[in-house]
């Protein structure tokens, strides 16, 4: 997963990376990414053990000022590498 953050008004940010295989709030997995530092960089994890399908992926930023969710991207999972849909 790779996103690029805006200007944080200099501060530390947490982000929140959410993810599922289908809408059922109780199958949402989480990675948290904790005091992070960047300006305007390219930031990116590995999400490991998906199985072949399909994705819809989220992210959370966060930080002394608030907090900003962006929109739902789905992908699919066809291997070793994601197609954007």
């Amino acid at each position: 997963v790779t996103w690029r953050s805006g200007f944080s008004g200099g501060t530390q940010l947490k982000f929140l990376i959410s993810y599922t295989a289908d809408i059922t709030p109780s199958k949402i997995h989480h990675l948290r990414l904790e005091n992070v530092s960047i300006l305007n960089e390219s930031l990116s994890t590995r999400v490991n053990d998906l199985s072949l399908g399909s994705y819809v992926f989220w992210l959370r930023a966060e930080n002394k000022f608030g907090s900003a969710t962006s929109p739902n991207v789905t992908v699919n999972c066809a291997g070793l590498s994601m197609i954007l849909i």
